[in-house]
């Protein structure tokens, strides 16, 4: 089947999109995007990728449409889901907005232009890895310590390069660092560090994406009497958890089998899984 994409609401062929060598995004990364599974015939957590996605444009000084409201932005989405044939299956869905026209480092327009992508997924929810996933540090390249490095804007380089430097190494995940040597998330996740009843979660004032369902999981934990806590995070912090989680929108959570020579149990990370998935079902948008 063609691969079809939405480019500022019409539906056109993937082939027949295509940016300019003037597009700020492709000049200057001037631009974010947003991921979302979609599973069950509903987008997990639809609201809150949006709000996100919403203040992001905000914090990136972009001049958002009236006409973006979340109504039309959820049936924009969903008419890209069936045209490519998947409103019986899963899939993940990218968002990309970036600035309109162009200019050098001042933009000449504050307006903005969006693109919705769809990709197939094999599983009808979240499905957790039953081995866990192996881990190490990556030291290369810290983020700034800022609330800009909070959002998923196109500058991903230091995602790239500790995505690189996890598979040179074999590993599934490397944890990242703030400029001021705290871990704060993975190449591609939030973190959750359970040490008794307390889970220690980075936040977006340290460097940490502002994850959504790392949002959910908090919720969770409080509700289950977890301590919520934003304690700093180091190897040794790392070395005496009694767990670590892994959290991102497409996998939901999973956990730390290994980092370095300290091994741990996915114990109980089923029951958060379910948990997940039912908030995720209980929070539709209609």
């Amino acid at each position: 089947m063609q691969t079809m994409v939405n480019y500022n609401g019409s539906i056109i062929k993937q082939e027949d999109f295509s940016v300019g060598s003037e597009n700020r995004a492709f000049r200057y990364g001037d631009g974010l995007f947003e991921t979302m599974r979609y599973s069950k015939g509903l987008i997990y957590f639809y609201e809150d990728h949006y709000f996100r996605l919403m203040g992001s444009m905000c914090m990136m000084r972009v001049d958002i449409p009236a006409e973006l409201n979340m109504e039309m932005l959820y049936e924009q989405i969903l008419n890209t889901i069936e045209s490519n044939g998947l409103k019986q299956k899963s899939c993940r869905v990218r968002l990309h907005f970036f600035r309109t026209g162009t200019g050098l480092y001042t933009p000449n327009n504050l307006g903005v232009e969006y693109l919705i992508e769809v990709e197939a997924l094999d599983d009808k929810g979240y499905i957790l890895k039953e081995t866990g996933l192996t881990s190490d540090i990556y030291f290369d390249h810290p983020k700034a310590k800022t609330v800009l490095s909070s959002i998923k804007s196109n500058n991903a380089l230091v995602y790239i390069l500790a995505s690189v430097f996890a598979k040179e190494n074999e590993m599934d995940q490397v944890f990242i660092l703030n400029s001021d040597q705290e871990i704060i998330e993975t190449q591609h996740s939030n973190i959750i560090v359970i040490k008794d009843k307390k889970a220690i979660v980075p936040t977006p004032d340290q460097g940490a994406l502002d994850g959504v369902v790392r949002k959910q999981m908090i919720k969770l934990l409080e509700e289950d009497g977890y301590e919520i806590s934003d304690d700093k995070l180091r190897a040794y912090e790392m070395n005496i958890a009694d767990q670590i989680f892994v959290t991102n929108s497409i996998s939901g959570i999973q956990y730390i089998n290994q980092f370095r020579k300290k091994q741990f149990t996915g114990e109980g990370v089923g029951y958060w899984q379910e948990k997940l998935e039912k908030l995720a079902e209980d929070t539709k948008f209609s």
